[in-house]
């Protein structure tokens, strides 16, 4: 009975030490495994992103030159007639001048997020914009640009219209001129000299404020090429980035050189313009 008890005892033991040794062996396994996995997902980590763009540098210029000429002619389509409306009444001005003080320092950060927003909610699911160039980004960007950039073109155009000569009214109410006819051959042609000092500042408003809105609303265009070199923490990212920034201040300087052959041709004194 001592001898089988002691066989049974040792049995006993030898599963036991066989139990820990399974247990010990599967912890063992495990932190293996983990360590693995870990070490993995460091390289990963430690892995610069390569770039996944599609396209040359000259295509996200052309996307980006295209982007702000859309949002310009829309800031200008919304900013002309309220300012000759502001230029033609008091009341009016008096009573929109608080919301052009209050909404034009808003930060692009700001409107592009409101902009996303806007029109993620309208064109959503099957209504979303899916088109090579008309699409939801480009519309963010866009808009983005407008918003920001047409408090100049209403100012100076506000200011133009209230400037007009009181003679030249005189004479219009003489001829018997219709207040359609009145804006159209009397207060534009006369305020076009200070419109085109608020499109020019305008549009290079619109270009400072582009990069920045595609950077965030991954518009591709510029700005979102600088944000993906800057994602790929390359050695060439940022030679990359250093192009880009040539490219756009060249390009903003092509576009303000346009608008200021565009607004000598029109102004009535070669001294009111300035390069």
């Amino acid at each position: 009975d001592a001898n089988s008890s002691l066989a049974s005892l040792i049995s006993k033991n030898s599963k036991i030490d066989a139990a820990i040794g399974e247990l010990a062996s599967g912890d063992e396994k495990k932190m293996k495994s983990a360590a693995r996995k870990r070490g993995a997902y460091e390289t990963q980590l430690s892995k610069p992103r390569e770039y996944s763009g599609n396209g040359s540098i000259l295509d996200y210029v052309k996307r980006s030159i295209i982007t702000v000429l859309f949002g310009f002619l829309l800031a200008a389509v919304v900013a002309i007639p309220l300012g000759i409306l502001c230029g033609l009444s008091k009341n009016f001005m008096t009573a929109v001048n608080p919301l052009i003080q209050t909404f034009r320092p808003v930060s692009p950060l700001a409107w592009v997020l409101i902009t996303i927003q806007i029109v993620d909610g309208v064109f959503v699911g099957d209504k979303a914009l899916n088109g090579e160039l008309i699409n939801n980004p480009f519309l963010h960007s866009a808009i983005t640009v407008a918003l920001c950039s047409l408090w100049a073109t209403l100012s100076n155009t506000a200011l133009g219209v209230s400037s007009v000569n009181a003679d030249y009214m005189n004479v219009a109410k003489v001829l018997k001129l219709g207040w359609f006819d009145r804006i159209i051959k009397i207060v534009i042609p006369s305020a076009v000299p200070y419109i085109f000092t608020g499109l020019r500042i305008t549009l290079g408003v619109g270009w400072m404020v582009l990069i920045v809105s595609e950077m965030m609303a991954t518009s591709r265009g510029l700005g979102w090429y600088i944000d993906q070199q800057y994602q790929n923490n390359k050695v060439e990212s940022l030679a990359n980035i250093i192009v880009c920034i040539f490219i756009i201040g060249i390009i903003g300087a092509i576009l303000d050189r346009v608008m200021f052959i565009l607004h000598k041709s029109v102004s009535f004194n070669d001294d009111e313009v300035s390069a």
